[in-house]
C-alpha cells in the first residue's frame, strides 16, 4: 500500500468515528521517517524503573561474590 493510500485508510477511519487527527497524529504518520523513543508517554522510563539495569547489575555482581564463597 502507497503511502497516501495509507494517509487516506487512516483519515477514512477518523471520519468513520467523527474524529480529527490531531497536528503531532499527523505530522508523525506522514513526515517522521524513522523511529523515536521517549517522546509518547508510553515510551517513557518510569521514575521507579530509571535505575533499574544498574541495580540488576549491582546485586548479581553480589550473587556472584557470595556463591564463591559458598563454593
Amino acid at each position: 500500500m502507497a503511502d497516501n493510500d495509507k494517509d487516506l485508510a487512516v483519515f477514512d477511519a477518523l471520519s468513520a468515528l467523527d474524529l480529527e487527527a490531531s497536528h503531532q497524529s499527523r505530522d508523525y504518520v506522514r513526515d517522521k521517517k524513522q523511529f523515536q523513543l521517549h517522546f509518547l508517554v508510553t515510551e517513557q522510563r518510569h521514575p521507579k524503573t530509571w535505575t533499574l539495569s544498574q541495580t540488576a547489575q549491582v546485586r548479581s555482581r553480589r550473587r556472584e561474590k557470595l556463591t564463591e564463597t559458598i563454593e
